[in-house]
């Protein structure tokens, strides 16, 4: 909300939020979030989302410690520690990785300082998956595993981890997770109409 000096000292003013991270919820849970409430959530994710495209920055690490849920249900996009802005110079050394594994996109793990928005589709899809099934799409003990199966493997189908998941929504979750980023859905806007709509 502000940021300034007082007394000598800087200070930084921001919002109070009070609820629980999506993280903290599936935990709670020990399993899939019910469908409204998943589709609640994404839906509000997605419109965070297109803000911050349409001010030009990724995010580069969705996930559902990342996302917050106040007490009246709004959910808020947080920790943008590693977001950068498109078409501006950065600070991200070329060959790195940063971000959180288990929600990586392929290009993310391949060329981190070259990550665009569609990165943060794949990575909603992957949260999807894990709200909708409660589990990530790709679950390894060794770190390299799961790097490769985002660059390779085909998820299961949702649907086989929770029935109740319906088709159009299972084809929406594995859309966000094609490898090739052209085959993704065009935006995040796109994606919250098709989650509001029901298919």
């Amino acid at each position: 909300f502000d940021l300034g000096t007082h007394g000598g000292s800087r200070y930084l003013t921001l919002e109070l939020l009070e609820g629980e991270d999506l993280a903290t919820r599936l935990e709670k849970r020990r399993g899939p979030l019910p469908i409204a409430e998943a589709l609640s959530y994404l839906a509000q994710l997605c419109d965070g989302l297109q803000a911050a495209r349409e001010r030009g920055v990724v995010h580069r690490d969705i996930k559902p410690p990342n996302l917050f849920v106040t007490d009246d249900g709004t959910l808020k996009l947080m920790d943008f520690g590693i977001a950068r802005r498109v078409n501006a110079p950065g600070v991200t050394v070329v060959g790195t990785i940063a971000g959180t594994p288990e929600y990586m996109s392929p290009e993310q793990i391949n060329g981190f300082s070259e990550v665009t928005a569609p990165a943060d589709l794949y990575s909603v899809g992957a949260t999807a998956y894990q709200l909708l099934t409660g589990v990530v799409p790709f679950a390894y003990p060794e770190l390299t595993r799961v790097l490769i199966a985002h660059a390779t493997e085909v998820p299961r189908p949702l649907s086989e981890r929770n029935p109740r998941v319906p088709p159009w929504l299972e084809a929406l979750v594995l859309s966000l997770l094609e490898k090739d980023p052209a085959k993704r859905p065009p935006s995040a806007r796109a994606v919250a109409d098709v989650l509001r709509r029901g298919g």
